[in-house]
């Protein structure tokens, strides 16, 4: 409904200033610099005015933050709280949503932080928090390095203060640390311990994107990680009441899209330099691919096109008060992946859905809800692309499916497995522009009658006694 609401009324901004109701006393925008991705946090302490913002209704009044295109076009991510301004840890999440481009701008889009009514009367100053992630915003430079040598990455983009609202002080940090920082531009940014800061800005108008720019910065820093990316996450679940199991299956297509390598890779020097200095030669390679399998996670095997990856490392299972915990896996690929170099892979685990609590009969006529986790993925990986696809027990029906977030797929579908008669039916999903913090459950509820249990059984007996009829 309130996507409907912001969709209705953004004709309306074109035509009017629906960007009033509230003053800043002050902003603070933070980005914390990365390898294939970064976070951006926006705080904001703001004061209600009288005028009331047209995009106010009975339930919500907005407060509008502004993206430039490039955070806008590689967003993942976007979350917000509000509270009061001392209160650190009474804050109240609230939903966020994307409005479209500012009237005569091409390079700055408008977001609403939709404020409960009831809460941003009840009081005349509010702080707003917002935080992103937003993927690709730094490139390595130069663009390709011999085998051994440094990487660095260069960010560019906002580093004056974006937004709709007049504001009396503000101020821009760029987070990455002292020793790491080799340029910045402009010269007049103040470098610190945290990162480099520009500003402070006081007594800002409300941006205008015909009679001013937004200030524009650029960093470049050494980034001794490798910088990694899911091209392509595909997974597979299936559900199985028979055998209470839950079966996930992750392909991933896996590149370095750090500095390329200039020149041919020398297994000699790599074998010299991982006896007399591991921790450069490593660097800026993959070498190993972290991930936190799930509870109780068991029958866990990782495989490539070769074969099993048997380098890898995989952590004993373990339990807290009788409660499994979550499997540590390491899988090592079969060579080291340096900048602009690809490696695919599989890894597929068994879980209980009993003890794990991923199934649950509703109140009904044989009604039931499972949980599937969207994704698994390091906190340090951008995912270009993710798709799931889950296939439920054959026979199932009344499918209802709850988003713990906006897709760009969803789609219904048959999936033919083993001995099944009509297919068993399945939920795709696909998301681009993903991070770990989109690791979130997938609700599914559905119908399994008794007779579906017995679908495969009597058609195996049917086909068997056809089979002795005809031989007969």
């Amino acid at each position: 409904m309130h996507g409907l609401l912001c969709a209705a009324l953004a004709c309306l901004v074109i035509h009017c200033n629906a960007f009033s109701g509230w003053t800043q006393t002050s902003l603070a925008k933070q980005v914390e610099l990365g390898g294939s991705f970064s976070q951006i946090q926006w705080e904001a302490d703001i004061q209600r005015t009288d005028e009331v913002p047209e995009l106010a209704s009975e339930e919500y009044r907005p407060y509008v933050i502004y993206l430039s295109q490039a955070e806008n076009d590689r967003l993942s991510y976007i979350r917000a709280t509000v509270g009061l301004p001392n209160a650190k840890n009474d804050k109240k999440q609230v939903l966020v949503e994307r409005g479209g481009a500012v009237l005569n701008s091409h390079d700055t889009y408008w977001y609403v932080v939709q404020i409960p009514r009831e809460l941003a009367m009840s009081t005349d100053s509010l702080r707003v928090n917002v935080i992103a992630s937003v993927l690709h915003d730094a490139s390595p430079l130069p663009k390709a390095i011999k085998q051994g040598e440094k990487q660095y990455l260069v960010w560019n983009g906002d580093v004056g203060l974006r937004t709709p609202y007049a504001t009396r002080a503000g101020r821009v940090m760029i987070q990455v640390a002292k020793d790491k920082v080799v340029s910045y531009a402009p010269d007049d940014g103040q470098q610190t311990a945290k990162g480099i800061g520009f500003g402070p800005y006081e007594n800002l108008e409300p941006y205008d994107p015909v009679s001013a720019a937004v200030l524009q910065g650029q960093v470049r820093y050494h980034y001794d990680r490798p910088v990694i990316t899911y091209v392509q996450l595909d997974r597979h679940v299936e559900i199985s009441h028979w055998g209470d199991n839950m079966a996930t299956a992750d392909t991933i297509w896996l590149r370095n899209d750090g500095a390329k390598l200039d020149g041919h890779f020398s297994r000699a020097a790599h074998m010299v330099r991982m006896w007399s200095n591991p921790s450069v030669e490593l660097a800026t390679q993959i070498h190993t691919v972290p991930m936190l399998l799930p509870a109780g996670a068991q029958d866990v095997y990782f495989v490539d096109a070769s074969g099993n990856v048997s380098t890898s490392t995989l952590a004993p299972s373990a339990s807290s008060n009788g409660m499994p915990l979550p499997r540590r896996l390491e899988v090592q690929p079969r060579f080291p992946v340096l900048g602009g170099w690809n490696y695919s892979f599989t890894v597929g685990w068994n879980q209980r859905m009993s003890s794990a609590k991923l199934l649950k009969r509703l109140p009904g006529s044989h009604r039931y809800r499972v949980a599937v986790p969207f994704l698994t993925a390091p906190n340090t990986a951008a995912i270009d692309e993710t798709s799931v696809r889950i296939v439920l027990p054959e026979g199932a029906s009344d499918i209802q499916v709850t988003l713990p977030f906006v897709m760009d797929l969803e789609q219904y579908t048959k999936y033919p497995t083993y001995l099944d008669t009509v297919g068993r039916p399945a939920v795709i999903l696909k998301r681009a522009k993903c991070t770990s913090r989109l690791n979130s459950f997938v609700y599914v509820d559905y119908t399994l009658s008794p007779m579906a249990y017995a679908r495969k059984i009597l058609a195996v007996a049917a086909a068997a006694a056809l089979i002795f009829f005809v031989i007969a």
